[in-house]
């Protein structure tokens, strides 16, 4: 058997035929089906007009002809038609265009048209899946979609079209039948499954014991009911089963029974004692954990609080179910991974065994089948296998699988039921299911041992939001998730109301509608959403291969796939590893689809590249001069530039703009560990900081045919090569104007660089003492007279690298009232105030520390440092940078005042001039940090309350680190500010290139402080966006009559 995948195919040919019925199934790229839709959207609004005149079809009319002929009638028609021309227009201008093969950021892609007009219809029904009463039909389309979904998972299932009263599927007797609903999301599926498992099913035991003690309404069965747990066996040292007395089982005990026994609990007090079921949910209902709440049962019985147990790559929606359900994030316990993002095993392990040894329960592990930024399947099989060595040991809990992603690819293994088209398939050898890689195959082939499945419709079923579905391999743990008890129930008792089981209450109809008709139209097998899917996966194979490939097409660009390549997978030496790569780019890259089929080499090397399922993670780095950048923050920037130049965010982001779309995440060292020190060495890059990295996901078939992959990754580096060249523009250090604070009322003064962390030419915080010459002196006093309050600014006239200015010794220079609006000889400040000429003579350096990031430090300081510096008659200030983002806080002519001034007079007045660094004692800026315009630095304004501060000597040396060790105070005191106080967090954190080159500081300086990518005012920079949409709609709403 080969694998065979989508191809270039001919007009009449099988392989043609496949692709064309894939064709039918969306509306298109280019609306290529849209004369279908129109004549369906038709269809279904003759029938719903159809069945509301049918219905008690003598009814009066109550829109006559009269009143569509009222003036006020047609001018709220005119006035919803006018409404939504404007609406449409918006959302076709300003949606994010997922139709497009051009769109890869998201997991999302254009949704299948089956799956539009169930939703349309059934949204004009306005079904309400809570109850069979508001929602008959559709409640039941969902308990069908729900067996599909169990089916396609590999749980027995109800056969619900050809056998008569919904015969159950089971692999052998005993096998619970399956149940699935949908849900509003696939965070509200994960949530239910933890709900079930947290809030009830681990304590459901312990509330019956409860109920079963002396007095309680279940006393009666505590001296026979009996059940099987695990004891010590002091004979072998082993654990073992026995059958026990439940009213002598430990805590620990009935925690770790197996969920088949406590799911069977209530249905063996009706069957071995004869007791009604609505008499145990009746008394249960008092003990239940739902009544009396997860604390209450963790104090009765003296338990740790239980641990819930998850791949680190887990998704956002699992730490907050963690709080809703009162488990907590804490103990949400993430599990490492390897090198391709799956779970690390042998770390479950030793979890597992710690827990076990302290006597912590656990309610669940957690597998990720496709994690949301890798595409990354977890060792389920190796999960299951610990479930059962540790089941044995006495510690018992679920296996969730988070198959939102992943679920529905395990279509690519079920044969299609037609005989025909099966045979077809065979005769043609175009089989999808050899798409995914075998380590895939397997995993998603042990779905089917796990307790609960979430499976999302609106992800790889390509279904319209919102539509989550959860699974449940036994049936009966619905019943966890309402006020009932789980008593026995196997024949889809819950078929008449969805809404019971589950968090939501109402929910739509048109969900179901849309999924179900997707399922029958497409089919939920090889030769349908396989088909579909394995085609998805081929495109993601050749973005892949692009992605890999494209250093080799570039003297600058460095990207690297998460996913290594084959070659690096075996461990091979770094020349075959090269060897392969371009390999790659000869043979998989550069050919098109029909000459790539008949190399079986290359096809055989295509199984196995990419990642588990068609996620492409990947990074840009960069070279200069042929050296590779190795500071990760400047990676940082690179991609997050490159996002935004590929992304939709703000309503000025234009979507003709946007060649490819792409999205973002951020790997964190702390949670990837070693796996992203082992990438972030690939990339060429070192130290420890998170890095910031790009994704594309591959949810349409179109691209590959005519090669049109290749058109996307040359407009991806087209954008990525033209953000290097500013990346060299912005870290190059090159002649440039350079901008200081003045401090002081008489020579000698003292300037202090406005600095910028991103860009070379400013990447330092430079405090000079200087004169000026009293000529220029007198010419600038007289002008400080009419501004005795304003914060002078100086610069110098020409265009110098900082180094150059030092060595010289000198520099002319323009000083301007406040922030200069020109730069040059012709300096003016932004009040319209001409600059003032004058040489500025360099007496010596206070302080010169480089602001690059191997400086800086990991995490804010406790306490807010500053460097004072200058004489006791002109005391200055200047906040020390340790760490970006941050504020540049600098103040002239403060005020000093030492608690023994007599004491340390002559100390002080020495380590001022060298500069000394004093600790504001009651400014913890670790909670301070990052200031903004929402939140800015109140304490650091004119005239301010006094700081207390300890001052203590400065060593000689650069970051990271510099106050770590200050050592022995040198004094204590307070300092007060006075009327010069400058403050800024906009032009020190941006990156420099708001504006054309000539504009040197001044694009930062003149933005809102509202910047759009301000990294230190992500609160501001969050307003701003949402303020631009605002203003958009309101502005087209205002042109529309009311």
């Amino acid at each position: 058997m080969h694998l065979k995948t989508l191809v270039e195919r001919q007009p009449g040919t099988a392989s043609a035929s496949t692709h064309a019925a894939v064709g039918a199934w969306f509306l298109g790229p280019k609306a290529e089906n849209s004369e279908f839709l129109r004549s369906a959207l038709s269809l279904i609004v003759d029938q719903v007009a159809k069945g509301r005149r049918e219905y008690f079809k003598d009814d009066k009319i109550f829109i006559d002809d009269e009143m569509k002929s009222h003036p006020e009638y047609k001018a709220q028609l005119g006035k919803i038609e006018a409404n939504l021309k404007m609406l449409s227009g918006l959302l076709a201008t300003h949606s994010c265009p997922s139709f497009s093969p051009r769109y890869a950021g998201h997991q999302t892609f254009d949704t299948t048209l089956p799956a539009i007009l169930g939703y349309v219809v059934g949204l004009l029904y306005n079904q309400n899946n809570l109850s069979p009463e508001i929602g008959p039909l559709t409640s039941w389309l969902e308990y069908v979609v729900g067996q599909q979904l169990c089916k396609m998972v590999g749980y027995a299932y109800n056969k619900v079209y050809s056998e008569p009263g919904l015969q159950a599927s089971v692999e052998k007797p005993g096998d619970r039948v399956g149940w699935g609903h949908i849900t509003g999301s696939g965070s509200v599926a994960n949530l239910e499954s933890m709900w079930f498992v947290a809030r009830n099913l681990k304590f459901y035991a312990l509330s019956l014991k409860t109920a079963m003690a002396p007095s309680h309404p279940l006393a009666f069965v505590a001296s026979t009911f009996r059940v099987r747990a695990y004891e010590l066996d002091n004979t072998t040292a082993s654990m073992r089963p026995t059958d026990k007395l439940f009213a002598h089982c430990s805590p620990w005990q009935l925690l770790n029974l197996t969920p088949d026994q406590v799911l069977g609990l209530a249905g063996r007090l009706t069957t071995e004692y004869g007791v009604s079921a609505a008499f145990v949910e009746k008394v249960m209902e008092k003990y239940i954990i739902q009544t009396v709440g997860k604390d209450a049962l963790e104090a009765e019985f003296k338990i740790a609080p239980c641990r819930y147990l998850i791949s680190a790559t887990n998704h956002y929606s699992w730490p907050k179910a963690a709080a809703i359900t009162g488990i907590g994030s804490n103990n949400l316990v993430e599990i490492a991974i390897d090198e391709r993002a799956r779970m690390n095993t042998t770390d479950l392990d030793d979890k597992l065994r710690f827990c076990l040894d302290n006597h912590i329960a656990v309610y669940a592990v957690v597998a990720i089948m496709g994690s949301t930024e890798h595409g990354a399947v977890d060792p389920l099989s190796a999960v299951l296998a610990l479930r059962e060595k540790y089941q044995a040991l006495g510690l018992s809990f679920l296996v969730h699988a988070d198959a939102a992603w992943g679920g529905y690819f395990a279509t690519l293994t079920i044969p299609d039921p037609d005989p025909a088209a099966a045979a077809v398939l065979t005769a043609n050898e175009f089989v999808p299911a050899l798409a995914l890689m075998e380590y895939t195959k397997r995993e998603l082939g042990y779905l089917r041992h796990a307790d609960s499945v979430t499976v999302d419709p609106h992800k790889t079923g390509y279904i319209p939001y919102p539509a989550g579905g959860l699974c449940y391999r036994d049936g009966r743990l619905r019943f966890l998730v309402t006020w009932s008890s789980p008593y026995l129930n196997t024949d889809g008792g819950g078929v008449e109301a969805m809404g019971v089981y589950g968090v939501e209450g109402s929910k739509p109809g048109a969900a179901a509608c849309a999924t179900w008709l997707s399922h029958r139209v497409i089919g939920l097998h090889a030769n349908g959403y396989g088909r579909l899917l394995g085609e998805a996966m081929f495109t993601s194979v050749k973005m892949y291969s692009q992605w890999a490939t494209m250093s080799l097409r570039s003297s600058s660009l460095v990207a690297v796939p998460f996913t290594k390549l084959p070659a690096e997978e075996d461990g091979r030496p770094k020349w075959e590893v090269e060897a392969q790569r371009l390999y790659i780019q000869n043979n998989i890259v550069n050919r098109d689809n029909a000459e790539l089929m008949r190399d079986a080499e290359a096809m055989k090397l295509v199984q196995r590249m990419g990642s588990d399922l068609m996620i492409n993670n990947f990074c840009c780095n960069f070279k200069i001069d042929g050296r590779i950048n190795r500071d990760v923050g400047e990676a940082n920037r690179l991609n997050r530039r490159i996002y935004e130049r590929l992304s939709i965010q703000k309503v000025t982001d234009n979507i003709l703009e946007r060649p490819v779309i792409i999205f973002s995440t951020v790997f964190s060292q702390a949670r990837y560990g070693p796996a992203l020190t082992s990438y972030k060495s690939r990339l060429g890059l070192e130290g420890n900081g998170d890095l910031v990295t790009l994704c594309n996901i591959s949810k349409t078939p179109f691209p590959t045919a005519g090669n049109f992959v290749k058109e996307l990754a040359d407009e991806f580096q087209r954008v990525a090569e033209e953000e290097i060249q500013n990346c060299y523009r912005r870290i190059q250090v090159m002649p440039d104007f350079h901008t200081f604070v003045v401090q002081g009322t008489t020579n000698p003064f003292h300037l202090v660089q406005l600095p910028m962390f991103n860009v070379g030419n400013h990447r330092q915080q430079l405090i000079i003492k200087v004169t000026i010459p009293e000529n220029d002196l007198k010419t600038w006093n007289a002008h400080r007279k009419r501004y005795p309050c304003a914060v002078f600014m100086v610069h110098n006239a020409f265009k110098a690298e900082i180094s150059t200015i030092l060595e010289q010794g000198a520099f002319s220079g323009m000083i301007t009232n406040g922030l200069p609006a020109a730069y040059g000889p012709a300096a003016h400040s932004l009040h319209g105030i001409s600059g003032v000429p004058a040489r500025i003579e360099i007496e010596g350096i206070v302080k010169n520390r480089p602001l690059h990031p191997k400086y800086l430090d990991e995490a804010y300081p406790a306490q807010m440092p500053f460097y004072v510096y200058g004489s006791l008659a002109q005391t200055h200030l200047d906040h020390m940078l340790l760490r970006a983002p941050n504020a540049q806080l600098s103040a002239g002519n403060v005020t000093l005042t030492l608690d023994d001034m007599d004491e340390h007079r002559t100390r002080i007045e020495a380590g001022l001039g060298r500069g000394l660094i004093a600790v504001a004692e009651d400014k913890p800026e670790y909670a301070m940090q990052p200031f903004s315009d929402a939140h800015p630095p109140a304490f650091f304004a004119p005239w301010a309350e006094g700081i207390r501060v300890t001052l203590y000597a400065d060593a000689d040396r650069c970051g990271p680190g510099l106050i770590g060790h200050l050592g022995k105070p040198v004094a204590t005191g307070t300092i007060g500010l006075g009327s010069n106080v400058f403050a800024d967090w906009a032009y020190l954190n941006d990156d420099g290139l708001g504006g054309s080159a000539d504009e040197g500081q001044l694009a930062a300086m003149t933005k809102s402080r509202f910047v759009v990518r301000l990294p230190a005012d992500e609160f501001g920079r969050k307003l701003a966006v949402r303020r631009g949409w605002k203003d958009m709609v309101e502005a087209a709403a205002m042109k529309v009559a009311c």
